[in-house]
């Protein structure tokens, strides 16, 4: 047997809707931009009570288990770039490239929910009980600024670290 991404991804939201503490449940990544093809992993988000981030990845942990084997696990250590708790699964009866990058957000963050559609994409949402999950605009100036100055830090990076490695 082959699970393919709506099998492992019908699973996860009939295991987490019905949990009161998990809000908001959505795919996004090559989804998000209408991409998704066979070699696309499955970029999911929650958003959840703030003490019950450990309890989510458990019951995440346990339907996949029931699914097949996870073969691979990697979670990432916090804090994380993005603020927010994330794990990586890799499946046995899954293809090699239908990795599970879950990015689990407390409802108390002030961090990028990833958001901006313009971005991230439009997320697939599986379910939002809170209508948490809306669109973050852009601001064209400040977003070309924030780019803007990014690029002469990656300038800068690669002057120090090229020219050292000749």
């Amino acid at each position: 047997m082959t699970l393919d991404r709506d099998t492992v991804l019908n699973a996860l939201v009939e295991a987490l809707e019905p949990l009161d503490y998990v809000h908001a449940f959505w795919e996004g990544g090559a989804v998000g931009f209408s991409r998704a093809d066979s070699w696309s992993d499955i970029d999911v988000q929650g958003i959840v009570d703030d003490d019950h981030v450990e309890d989510v990845f458990k019951i995440v942990n346990e339907t996949l288990a029931s699914l097949t084997k996870i073969t691979a696990k990697f979670r990432l250590p916090e804090p994380t770039w993005h603020g927010h708790s994330q794990c990586f699964y890799k499946l046995k009866d899954a293809s090699p490239f239908l990795l599970i990058d879950l990015a689990i957000m407390k409802e108390s963050t002030e961090a990028d929910k990833f958001d901006t559609w313009a971005t991230h994409g439009i997320p697939q949402i599986c379910f939002d009980k809170k209508g948490q999950v809306v669109e973050a605009k852009i601001d064209p100036e400040t977003h070309a600024k924030a780019i803007m100055g990014r690029l002469e830090t990656l300038k800068n990076l690669f002057e120090r670290f090229f020219t050292s490695c000749q």
